[in-house]
């Protein structure tokens, strides 16, 4: 027998190692219900999927890398000097208003100024279809922070930096009344928001148009390439219909958005590797 000082209960040690050699802690994951990933692709790869992008503008693909994402061939790349971005071809409704959600993003920002990652919604004409009705994240240009606006709340906190890729990560709990911004994996907002959803898709004729779309890049203000668009890159957004949490988070960033485990896989992950080693020590 190999002395140790580690103990653990008994329980831990049986349920651990039969979970982790059975396999049974292998493949449970919270599936994206909308998934681009921006490399050379402008597909939606999601469960729900049926938002495929457009490109507007002088947005292209770069080869390069995303040294912070492990595969990433290519990114979007989005000029700001164009007001370029990509936009859902079937204004389609990336989750329903009051739906709790989480976004996660890649994004290079290559300067200070207002730019948006996403935007769905009107921005900037009160009256009409949808009025000030919008929801949007990214980069504010009199601050070097990141502003979450949602209809006509929002929160500001976090900061780019200029010239790096972050992972940045968007929680909208509605049953805690609650928002959060990750960025790299680390909680810079935590909040309570209470503002109540409105139905994005609403319009006078009963036809949703192009105010009502889905933005990667910049947002809507009643004009045809819209305002704010991002100066930089961005890669490997993702749209979940739940509250990730910090572990989850961080799996996204490390290694995509495609492998999220939900939380009692990670928990069954680590009671099976504490099993394994428990027993191993003790040959």
């Amino acid at each position: 027998m190999i002395s140790t000082n580690v103990r653990f209960p008994l329980w831990v040690v049986l349920i651990g190692f039969v979970l982790f050699s059975s396999g049974l802690v292998s493949g449970v994951q919270a599936q994206p219900a909308h998934h681009w990933t921006l490399d050379n692709t402008l597909a939606d790869s999601g469960t729900v999927g049926g938002l495929d992008l457009a490109l507007v503008g002088g947005t292209s693909f770069a080869t390069d890398s995303n040294a912070g994402l492990a595969g990433q061939v290519g990114s979007l790349v989005i000029d700001s000097a164009t007001d370029s971005f990509a936009r859902a071809a079937n204004n389609g409704e990336p989750f329903l208003p009051d739906q709790t959600h989480t976004i996660t993003l890649w994004a290079r920002t290559d300067s200070q100024k207002f730019q948006r990652w996403f935007s769905w919604g009107n921005c900037c004409t009160p009256g009409g279809a949808a009025g000030n009705q919008r929801y949007y994240a990214g980069p504010r240009g009199d601050s070097n922070s990141v502003q979450i606006g949602y209809f006509d709340g929002g929160v500001t906190g976090g900061s780019p930096t200029i010239g790096q890729w972050s992972h940045w990560a968007i929680v909208r709990d509605f049953a805690a009344s609650n928002i959060k911004l990750y960025k790299d994996g680390a909680a810079v907002i935590d909040t309570a928001l209470a503002q109540q959803p409105v139905d994005l898709l609403a319009s006078t004729s009963g036809v949703p148009d192009r105010r009502l779309e889905f933005r990667i890049g910049n947002q809507f203000d009643d004009t045809t390439n819209g305002i704010e668009a991002i100066d930089g890159r961005m890669s490997d957004v993702a749209i979940f219909f739940e509250a990730l949490d910090q572990a989850q988070i961080q799996q996204a960033m490390n290694f995509g958005a495609a492998s999220v485990p939900e939380p009692t896989s990670l928990l069954l992950l680590a009671l099976g590797a504490a099993g394994l080693i428990v027993t191993r020590r003790h040959r």
